[in-house]
């Protein structure tokens, strides 16, 4: 075990061909949990069994096998490797740019570089992967959000100004790992940047979507009638995401 943090614990545990960053958090619980998170699987272990960590770790990791050889892609998000170099990203189904992971002599900071269609991601020299990722993942989805924004915001007034006339308090762009997007009460649309790893006709729908609660803040019939006023063919969209967005991630 490694990297003791107030009431959880970081270690990896092996899972087939990956390394797989698991959290462990001792709880007043009356089960363990295991769930597949955002940065990290979760092992959530009750105080009274405290003292068999390493048989509920042997339990995750045989729960692990099993996911993983259902759905190879599950864990991939996980993996370094893929911002290795001659790696790339594709960005609304039309942008290509090659991704280079670089060492750099910063204790804790990491930097990313555009350079002819080319993302150079600097990190720190001995960071552990764990960190690496989530830090990889945060310097990509920063970059892509200043970069699109003002596309993002074309694409939004296009779809309002033709279907619905609302009033949009404002847009942002920020990493999300639950939703592709959400609308709040005060009229303001946020859009997460792993949007931006769907193709464009994808990406629209969520735009759409997010429109569509302007009118109906819920997803009652008459949301889905809103949507599909604008869109007939929307469940597509919903069809293509469905069977692709485990494999949509930094």
């Amino acid at each position: 075990m490694k990297k003791k943090k107030l009431n959880y614990t970081d270690t990896y545990i092996s899972v087939d061909a990956f390394k797989v960053p698991l959290r462990i958090h001792i709880e007043r619980r009356s089960n363990i949990r295991i769930a597949v998170g955002k940065d990290c699987v979760l092992l959530r272990i009750p105080v009274f069994s405290s003292g068999q960590i390493d048989k509920h770790v042997a339990t995750a990791q045989e729960w692990l096998t099993k996911v993983s050889r259902a759905q190879p892609q599950l864990l991939e998000k996980y993996h370094v490797s893929k911002y290795e170099l001659n790696n790339e990203i594709c960005i609304l189904g039309r942008d290509f740019y090659a991704l280079e992971l670089l060492s750099h002599d910063s204790e804790n900071t990491g930097e990313i570089r555009l350079k002819e269609g080319r993302f150079h991601i600097l990190v720190p020299e001995g960071i552990d992967d764990f960190d690496k990722r989530v830090m990889v993942r945060n310097l990509l989805s920063k970059m892509l959000a200043r970069k699109y924004k003002k596309i993002v915001e074309e694409r939004v007034r296009y779809w309002n100004e033709r279907y619905f006339q609302k009033s949009v308090k404002g847009i942002t762009l920020r990493y999300n790992s639950t939703n592709w997007g959400s609308c709040s009460t005060t009229s303001k649309i946020n859009i997460s940047t792993r949007s931006l790893l769907l193709p464009m006709e994808i990406f629209d729908y969520i735009l759409v979507h997010e429109l569509s609660h302007l009118v109906e803040m819920n997803h009652s019939d008459r949301f889905w009638a809103v949507v599909e006023s604008v869109m007939p063919d929307y469940e597509k969209a919903e069809k293509w995401i469905k069977e692709h967005a485990q494999k949509l991630d930094f």
